[in-house]
């Protein structure tokens, strides 16, 4: 949420990125400056371009990548992009990136990426039902874990379907 920061730490980064070699640093790095590209400069054409290319190169390149939450976070990376711009194209990579969470077991992941594709259905599909399953697979895995910061994220979801739901049965 603070840009100056998330810009000064990716800078500070990237000096210490081309001297290590290190594969688990280096596709964490560029994760993490997809992300802010992809948070930040969502409406520079040149940003849009860097993140593809960025995203590219971390999946072709996944089978050096021990730490699967890093193609878990590239796939929602990428879905939520197109999530602001063509969202049809968004949801094969929020669904990837669910697969490729569950059977890995990657719960922060994983309820970040239900949360993506509850809005997805939500606000694309007006499919409420479906939206409800995946915040309620993701609030299920924020128990598990006690992360109170996701589980009020689910529960404000939930809250905003339920009002939704309740809206529209009302004469």
């Amino acid at each position: 949420m603070k840009q100056n920061l998330a810009n000064s730490y990716i800078y500070e980064a990237e000096k210490l990125f081309k001297e290590n070699t290190n594969l688990k640093y280096k596709y964490y790095y560029l994760n993490r400056r997809m992300a802010i590209l992809a948070e930040y400069y969502n409406t520079t054409p040149d940003s849009l371009i860097k993140v593809k290319e960025i995203g590219n190169f971390i999946l072709e390149n996944q089978h050096e990548i021990k730490d699967k939450s890093i193609i878990v976070y590239t796939l929602n990376e990428i879905g939520y992009l197109d999530f602001k711009r063509n969202p049809e194209n968004a949801l094969p990579y929020f669904l990837k990136a669910y697969k490729v969470a569950k059977e890995n077991d990657i719960k922060i992941a994983f309820i970040d990426v239900c949360i993506n594709l509850g809005r997805f259905y939500q606000q694309i599909k007006n499919d409420t039902s479906f939206a409800s399953k995946y915040y309620k697979e993701a609030l299920e895995q924020a128990k598990i874990i006690n992360n109170l910061w996701q589980i009020q994220q689910c529960y404000n979801e939930l809250k905003t379907i339920n009002n939704l739901i309740k809206s529209i049965k009302r004469p």
